[in-house]
């Protein structure tokens, strides 16, 4: 079995990955996307921003 430090991991980096190409898609040098597209990609961000903090509280359990 893994460990929480492990798991972490394994969780962050595709979502590491997800968030670099959600911001490659939304800067203006990179991509023209239409705005409802931008609007997905920013709800993406969104996601990805909830689930690294959701990460986070899992190291601060860890620790107490």
């Amino acid at each position: 079995m893994k460990k929480p430090s492990e798991l972490r991991h394994d969780l962050r980096t595709p979502l590491t990955v997800i968030k670099g190409y959600a911001d490659m898609l939304t800067s203006e040098t990179k991509c023209k996307i239409d705005d409802s597209a931008k609007d997905y990609v920013e709800q993406i961000k969104k996601s990805v921003d909830k689930m690294n903090k959701v990460i986070d509280s899992w190291k601060e359990e860890d620790k107490s």
